[in-house]
């Protein structure tokens, strides 16, 4: 039994992931590639793609292959009535300069998307309808370049290998390609070469040369029959291969030149080398553009076929790490290596910011090998646009929060607090009621089970305060105050007197020693956090005691010699002397002096003026708001 083997080869940029083999099998298939582009122009377009497929197979596996030129936004294409969105998430390759020219550069990239749901085996043509995109060299991309390329499945076909390469070189005037490590060729029967170019114009000016294992084989360029309205669509290679023979379709031959717009040969009578083939595409002249997205290769091979599994192409939370999985084989090798736990392990552990393809070369005993891909969507998980937070009355559970998540998240939302369980939103807000004071963990969670959450604080108003009335707040002692708890909103007290805590009741209380005094009440609803506080000052003083002699002698001896007060607390005095018949000889204030601590004298009259005898006085005394009115008499001596 003879095997066949297909091989689909793109370019793009950095060299280090340059012919990465992106899905490669061994099964009894035929294969069939064909492709349309709308050219440079960006227009919205139709067009359609032919292919042969046999009404007795079952379709094994589809892919819809694409360009990127330039840097563009997501656009939908309708694909045989469906709607597929094409973005960058399903880059197949890292991007690669497809322009450069007068300090203009364009990137490009290689995408691929798997489309085996919506194939039908009974159907040869599919259409694809793009909308308008804008493209201006190093300012707008837009996306392009069908090819598609569908493995059809029969257990009466002779055994086929096949095989995608996804190219990553920079487009250049000269591009060598080695697709080396080849399963084993057998050059008795057609060995397949298919192009998928685009953007060349003509072969008078733009062609491109081809040379396989340095044999020049033809001149490529201009556009296919079935592309032929739209102008720089490039040379496709439509063909179908089935029971080790080649077929061409639209414009292709299956023989070994290539010329104009077929783009189809039979290089098997160049193969030199079994497990290497080596392809050169030359510019024409030195025109800024010619792509080489795709080379397609069909050949038999020696190897055998052999069961393999891996992972199906997944989705991750950014942020968190998966696990992918292959089987069946005695080496593997994953691609691209970073962000991998282990890139020759069977089920390494990967963690990745960005959608993107993996592949596995899986290798059986014989060398023989087989490569999956497996796609990674890595999704973004929500993210809060709006929190706003009502507090609630202290002591009581009545907040409220309010969560609105950005309009691009994922429907449908749910949404929890403090790990309860999740609350599902038909809208993109969500409002908690009920909620108590403190720490809240708030959590969303998107149709792609991406969660979210921040941490936050439910705030709370104090409605309580604390008042009270102190009557007196001064006098002597022992000073009997009366207190008056005038608080509101209020459940729980406690009274201190300087520090000292006296309970939660406090009516009067007398203060029997001089001093100041600070009178604290806290007052609070139902938990300590709503505490509210007020304080009054009490000043207290000893009663005042004032010694008011009866005599005094004015005799300059330097004892007795004026009539003054001895207190025991400064003080401020109004005075009235009289004489036995009425008439005043002194009358004013004076403010007393200390004399040791504690002792004052207060000066009221020095006598100078009057004649020995007996004066009567009336002294008002004030001394920290107290005030006494005393009467008597003094005698005057010389």
């Amino acid at each position: 039994m003879k095997t066949t083997l297909i091989l689909f080869l793109f370019v793009t940029t950095h060299y280090i992931f340059s012919q990465k083999i992106f899905y490669q099998d061994i099964c009894n298939c035929g294969v069939s590639g064909a492709g349309f582009s709308n050219g440079i122009s960006g227009l919205a377009n139709s067009g359609q793609i032919v292919t042969n497929l046999d009404i007795n197979s079952v379709i094994k596996k589809a892919f819809l292959i694409y360009g990127r030129f330039g840097e563009t936004e997501p656009i939908t294409i309708n694909f045989n009535g469906q709607n597929l969105t094409l973005s960058t998430s399903n880059q197949a390759g890292n991007k690669f300069v497809s322009f450069q020219e007068n300090n203009l550069v364009e990137f490009s990239s290689i995408h691929i998307k798997d489309v085996t749901e919506f194939i039908n085996i009974n159907q040869n043509t599919y259409l694809i309808n793009t909308p308008l995109q804008s493209h201006t060299i190093g300012e707008s991309g837009f996306f392009g370049s069908f090819y598609l390329i569908i493995v059809f499945e029969n257990p009466n076909f002779e055994k086929s290998v096949q095989t995608l390469i996804v190219n990553e070189l920079n487009s250049n005037s000269v591009v060598d390609y080695s697709f080396n490590n080849l399963m084993p060729i057998n050059n008795f029967f057609p060995v397949s070469l298919a192009i998928h170019s685009d953007i060349i114009w003509d072969t008078i000016n733009d062609g491109s040369f081809i040379e396989v294992n340095n044999n020049l084989i033809g001149l490529i360029g201009g556009d296919d029959n079935i592309n032929s309205q739209f102008l720089g669509g490039g040379v496709k290679g439509h063909f179908y291969y089935l029971n080790n023979e080649l077929f061409g379709l639209d414009d292709d031959l299956p023989n070994l030149s290539m010329n104009g717009t077929d783009g189809l040969a039979d290089i098997s009578s160049i193969i030199t080398n079994t497990n290497n083939i080596n392809i050169r595409m030359t510019k024409q002249m030195s025109a800024p553009y010619n792509m080489y997205l795709s080379f397609n290769l069909a050949y038999t091979s020696s190897c055998a076929s052999f069961p393999v599994t891996t992972s199906p192409d997944t989705s991750v939370c950014k942020g968190s790490t998966l696990q992918l999985q292959a089987s069946g084989g005695v080496q593997y090798d994953w691609l691209p290596a970073a962000g991998l736990s282990c890139s020759t392990c069977p089920n390494p552990i990967v963690q990745t910011d960005s959608s993107q393809f993996y592949t596995v070369r899986i290798w059986n005993n014989d060398s023989c090998s087989v490569v999956r891909p497996v796609h990674v969507t890595v999704y973004e998980p929500a993210k809060f646009s709006n929190i706003s937070i009502t507090p609630t009355t202290c002591g009581e559970a009545n907040g409220q929060l309010t969560a609105t998540l950005s309009n691009t998240a994922y429907l449908p939302l749910s949404f929890s607090v403090n790990n309860a369980p999740f609350q599902n939103s038909s809208t993109y807000t969500k409002q908690f009621q009920n909620l108590p004071y403190g720490p809240l963990l708030l959590t969303a969670k998107d149709g792609h089970q991406c969660t979210i959450d921040t941490l936050l604080t439910i705030p709370y108003n104090n409605t309580c305060s604390a008042l009270f009335t102190a009557s007196p707040s001064t006098g002597a002692t022992p000073l009997n105050v009366q207190f008056s708890n005038q608080s509101t909103n209020a459940t729980n007290y406690a009274w201190e007197i300087n520090a000292t805590s006296l309970g939660s009741i406090l009516n009067n209380h007398i203060f029997d020693t001089a001093g100041t005094y600070f009178v604290q009440l806290y007052a609070w609803q139902n938990i300590p956090e709503c505490i509210d506080s007020f304080s009054v000052q009490i000043i207290v003083f000893d009663s005042l005691v004032v010694q008011v002699p009866n005599v005094f002698t004015v005799n300059n001896d330097g004892v007795n010699d004026v009539f003054s007060l001895i207190s025991n607390q400064e003080i401020t005095v109004a005075y009235s002397i009289v004489n036995r018949w009425g008439t005043v000889v002194a009358s004013g204030t004076s403010k007393s002096l200390p004399i040791t601590n504690g002792v004052y004298t207060t000066t009221i009259w020095d006598g100078r003026n009057a004649t020995n005898g007996v004066y009567f006085y009336t002294i008002t005394l004030q001394s920290q708001g107290e005030n006494k009115i005393v009467n008597g008499f003094v005698e005057r001596l010389d």
